[in-house]
């Protein structure tokens, strides 16, 4: 009955450190091993990526035209105001 228990524990010994070790090794290997991309994927996010860098940019300055002719027809309309109160 001793020497049963005593194997039983042996091998969940053993299988604790398997645990213990082989894991974190594994999930080295995976780190240090580069995964396989499908090129035409990443050239698909790559193109959708620059698409939308350059929509972002063109609404930028869209808005900053906006903004430009907005303040100066404030600044004109004050300075009407000011003329007027002279």
């Amino acid at each position: 009955m001793g020497l049963v228990l005593e194997q039983i524990l042996i091998v969940l010994l053993l299988l604790s450190s398997v645990f213990l070790i082989g894991i974190p090794f594994v999930k080295l290997v995976r780190t240090l091993v580069p995964s396989r991309r499908n090129p035409v994927r990443v050239a698909q996010e790559r193109l959708e990526q620059a698409r939308l860098e350059a929509e972002a940019a063109r609404l930028n300055k869209e808005t900053e035209k906006v903004y430009e002719d907005l303040y100066h027809d404030v600044l004109d309309d004050t300075e009407t105001e000011n003329r007027r109160k002279l």
